[in-house]
Protein backbone atom coordinates (compact mmCIF):
# COMPACT_ATOMS: atom_id res chain seq x y z
CA UNK A 1 0.00 0.00 0.00
CA UNK A 2 1.92 3.42 -0.57
CA UNK A 3 1.19 6.32 1.18
CA UNK A 4 1.06 9.38 -0.51
CA UNK A 5 4.01 11.84 0.75
CA UNK A 6 1.96 14.76 1.09
CA UNK A 7 -1.01 13.53 3.43
CA UNK A 8 1.41 12.18 5.95
CA UNK A 9 2.99 15.38 6.72
CA UNK A 10 -0.31 17.03 6.47
CA UNK A 11 -0.22 20.70 4.99
CA UNK A 12 -1.37 23.61 7.88
CA UNK A 13 -2.72 26.10 5.84
CA UNK A 14 -2.19 29.38 6.54
CA UNK A 15 -5.15 31.59 6.32
CA UNK A 16 -4.26 35.60 5.72
CA UNK A 17 -5.50 38.49 4.63
CA UNK A 18 -5.26 39.79 1.18
CA UNK A 19 -3.28 42.72 -0.01
CA UNK A 20 -6.74 44.40 -1.37
CA UNK A 21 -8.82 43.45 2.46
CA UNK A 22 -5.50 45.34 3.92
CA UNK A 23 -5.77 48.10 1.99
CA UNK A 24 -9.36 48.62 2.91
CA UNK A 25 -8.70 48.08 6.22
CA UNK A 26 -5.82 50.34 6.35
CA UNK A 27 -8.05 52.97 4.57
CA UNK A 28 -10.73 52.70 7.27
CA UNK A 29 -8.85 53.20 10.05
CA UNK A 30 -6.99 55.89 8.53
CA UNK A 31 -10.67 57.35 8.02
CA UNK A 32 -11.58 57.25 11.47
CA UNK A 33 -8.19 58.30 12.93
CA UNK A 34 -9.32 61.58 10.76
CA UNK A 35 -12.27 61.84 12.12
CA UNK A 36 -11.54 61.66 15.78
CA UNK A 37 -8.24 64.13 15.01
CA UNK A 38 -10.93 66.50 13.27
CA UNK A 39 -13.26 65.85 16.45
CA UNK A 40 -10.30 66.73 18.89
CA UNK A 41 -9.09 69.76 16.52
CA UNK A 42 -12.57 70.69 17.00
CA UNK A 43 -13.38 70.64 20.23
CA UNK A 44 -9.99 71.97 21.16
CA UNK A 45 -9.84 75.07 19.08
CA UNK A 46 -13.52 76.37 18.38
CA UNK A 47 -14.61 78.68 20.68
CA UNK A 48 -18.34 78.29 20.91
CA UNK A 49 -20.37 81.81 20.74
CA UNK A 50 -21.53 83.46 23.61
CA UNK A 51 -25.54 83.93 24.45
CA UNK A 52 -27.00 86.89 22.97
CA UNK A 53 -27.51 89.72 26.07
CA UNK A 54 -30.76 91.10 24.27
CA UNK A 55 -32.62 87.79 24.30
CA UNK A 56 -30.73 85.03 26.55
CA UNK A 57 -32.39 83.77 30.08
CA UNK A 58 -30.04 83.55 33.54
CA UNK A 59 -29.82 80.18 32.77
CA UNK A 60 -28.36 79.91 29.19
CA UNK A 61 -25.99 82.43 30.06
CA UNK A 62 -24.67 80.88 33.39
CA UNK A 63 -24.64 77.36 31.54
CA UNK A 64 -21.86 78.97 28.92
CA UNK A 65 -19.99 80.53 31.84
CA UNK A 66 -19.16 77.02 33.00
CA UNK A 67 -18.64 75.78 29.48
CA UNK A 68 -14.98 74.98 28.60
CA UNK A 69 -15.11 76.15 25.22
CA UNK A 70 -17.21 79.36 25.97
CA UNK A 71 -16.12 81.55 28.49
CA UNK A 72 -12.41 80.88 29.25
CA UNK A 73 -11.81 81.49 25.49
CA UNK A 74 -13.16 84.76 25.40
CA UNK A 75 -10.33 87.42 25.47
CA UNK A 76 -9.90 89.02 28.72
CA UNK A 77 -11.31 91.96 27.34
CA UNK A 78 -14.20 90.92 26.18
CA UNK A 79 -14.71 88.34 28.79
CA UNK A 80 -15.06 90.99 30.98
CA UNK A 81 -17.48 92.79 29.31
CA UNK A 82 -19.99 90.44 28.83
CA UNK A 83 -19.76 89.51 32.27
CA UNK A 84 -20.29 93.03 33.19
CA UNK A 85 -22.89 93.32 31.19
CA UNK A 86 -24.37 89.95 31.76
CA UNK A 87 -24.41 90.75 35.75
CA UNK A 88 -26.09 94.10 34.55
CA UNK A 89 -28.90 92.74 32.72
CA UNK A 90 -29.96 90.39 35.41
CA UNK A 91 -29.17 92.34 38.54
CA UNK A 92 -32.40 93.20 39.58
CA UNK A 93 -35.54 91.49 40.53
CA UNK A 94 -36.83 88.13 39.70
CA UNK A 95 -33.91 87.94 36.88
CA UNK A 96 -31.20 87.85 39.65
CA UNK A 97 -32.92 85.72 41.48
CA UNK A 98 -32.91 83.00 38.57
CA UNK A 99 -29.32 83.85 37.80
CA UNK A 100 -28.21 82.87 41.63
CA UNK A 101 -30.28 79.86 41.58
CA UNK A 102 -28.74 79.10 37.99
CA UNK A 103 -25.18 79.38 39.54
CA UNK A 104 -26.79 76.93 42.33
CA UNK A 105 -27.39 74.19 39.70
CA UNK A 106 -23.34 74.23 38.40
CA UNK A 107 -21.80 71.48 38.89
CA UNK A 108 -18.53 71.70 40.90
CA UNK A 109 -16.46 71.06 37.64
CA UNK A 110 -18.30 73.98 35.98
CA UNK A 111 -18.13 76.43 38.37
CA UNK A 112 -14.45 75.68 38.74
CA UNK A 113 -14.33 76.68 35.14
CA UNK A 114 -15.79 79.90 35.41
CA UNK A 115 -13.92 80.34 39.20
CA UNK A 116 -10.67 80.08 36.93
CA UNK A 117 -11.43 82.25 34.22
CA UNK A 118 -12.77 84.83 36.17
CA UNK A 119 -9.29 84.96 38.57
CA UNK A 120 -7.39 85.26 35.12
CA UNK A 121 -8.79 88.49 33.88
CA UNK A 122 -8.86 90.00 37.46
CA UNK A 123 -5.22 89.20 37.79
CA UNK A 124 -4.59 90.70 34.30
CA UNK A 125 -6.91 93.55 35.58
CA UNK A 126 -4.42 93.93 39.15
CA UNK A 127 -1.40 93.85 37.66
CA UNK A 128 -2.48 96.55 35.37
CA UNK A 129 -3.40 98.73 38.34
CA UNK A 130 0.32 97.33 40.05
CA UNK A 131 1.94 99.27 37.16
CA UNK A 132 -0.26 102.33 37.52
CA UNK A 133 0.85 102.14 41.46
CA UNK A 134 4.27 101.41 41.14
CA UNK A 135 4.78 104.34 38.45
CA UNK A 136 2.96 107.00 40.66
CA UNK A 137 4.78 109.26 43.61
CA UNK A 138 4.32 108.56 47.02
CA UNK A 139 2.01 111.67 47.76
CA UNK A 140 -0.61 110.12 45.11
CA UNK A 141 -0.79 106.37 46.19
CA UNK A 142 -3.03 106.85 49.23
CA UNK A 143 -5.88 108.50 46.80
CA UNK A 144 -5.55 105.46 44.59
CA UNK A 145 -5.48 102.95 46.93
CA UNK A 146 -8.58 104.52 48.24
CA UNK A 147 -10.58 104.99 45.03
CA UNK A 148 -9.25 101.23 44.45
CA UNK A 149 -10.93 99.94 47.94
CA UNK A 150 -13.77 101.92 47.05
CA UNK A 151 -14.59 100.36 43.97
CA UNK A 152 -13.98 97.07 45.43
CA UNK A 153 -16.71 97.43 48.16
CA UNK A 154 -19.59 98.81 46.03
CA UNK A 155 -18.85 95.83 43.87
CA UNK A 156 -19.18 93.80 46.67
CA UNK A 157 -22.06 94.78 48.05
CA UNK A 158 -23.94 94.99 44.70
CA UNK A 159 -22.69 91.38 43.27
CA UNK A 160 -23.35 89.84 46.91
CA UNK A 161 -27.08 91.69 47.41
CA UNK A 162 -26.38 92.55 50.47
CA UNK A 163 -26.44 89.24 51.99
CA UNK A 164 -30.40 88.65 50.78
CA UNK A 165 -31.63 86.05 48.24
CA UNK A 166 -30.02 87.68 45.19
CA UNK A 167 -26.38 86.93 46.43
CA UNK A 168 -24.63 85.23 43.13
CA UNK A 169 -21.16 85.08 45.58
CA UNK A 170 -23.12 82.03 47.60
CA UNK A 171 -22.97 79.27 45.24
CA UNK A 172 -18.95 79.56 44.87
CA UNK A 173 -17.84 79.93 48.65
CA UNK A 174 -16.59 76.61 48.49
CA UNK A 175 -14.83 77.13 45.03
CA UNK A 176 -12.80 79.93 46.55
CA UNK A 177 -10.38 79.99 49.68
CA UNK A 178 -11.56 81.34 52.57
CA UNK A 179 -8.53 81.67 55.12
CA UNK A 180 -5.26 83.30 54.35
CA UNK A 181 -3.22 80.75 53.88
CA UNK A 182 -5.39 79.21 51.19
CA UNK A 183 -5.63 82.70 49.38
CA UNK A 184 -1.78 82.78 49.42
CA UNK A 185 -1.38 79.23 48.14
CA UNK A 186 -3.98 80.16 45.07
CA UNK A 187 -1.88 83.22 44.07
CA UNK A 188 1.11 81.23 44.45
CA UNK A 189 0.06 79.04 41.85
CA UNK A 190 -1.44 81.29 39.80
CA UNK A 191 0.65 83.54 39.44
CA UNK A 192 4.74 83.73 38.46
CA UNK A 193 7.40 85.54 40.81
CA UNK A 194 7.67 88.60 38.74
CA UNK A 195 3.74 89.06 38.43
CA UNK A 196 3.98 88.28 42.74
CA UNK A 197 6.81 90.53 43.07
CA UNK A 198 5.20 93.32 40.71
CA UNK A 199 1.63 93.49 42.89
CA UNK A 200 3.01 93.00 46.44
CA UNK A 201 3.24 96.78 46.73
CA UNK A 202 -0.35 97.44 46.00
CA UNK A 203 -1.19 94.04 47.60
CA UNK A 204 -0.17 95.38 50.76
CA UNK A 205 -0.70 98.81 50.54
CA UNK A 206 -4.35 97.87 50.18
CA UNK A 207 -4.30 95.68 53.11
CA UNK A 208 -2.66 98.59 55.30
CA UNK A 209 -5.31 100.78 54.05
CA UNK A 210 -8.32 98.03 54.90
CA UNK A 211 -6.93 98.15 58.54
CA UNK A 212 -6.60 101.59 59.08
CA UNK A 213 -10.63 102.31 57.60
CA UNK A 214 -11.66 99.59 59.49
CA UNK A 215 -10.17 101.20 63.10
CA UNK A 216 -11.84 104.37 62.29
CA UNK A 217 -15.27 102.55 62.02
Amino acid sequence: MSVNKHSSKGKVRRVGLSDRTKKVLLATTGCVALVLLSFWAYYTFTTLKPPDLATARPQEVVNYLGLERGFPRMGIDDREQYLVKAYNKFAQGEARIEMSKAFERMSAGERQVFVDAAFEAAKVRFLQKANEYNRLPKGQRTQFVDSMINTLETQRRSVGGYGGQGDVTAPFKGSVPNTTDGMTKTLVSRTTASQRAKAQPLFDAIAVRYKEREKRR
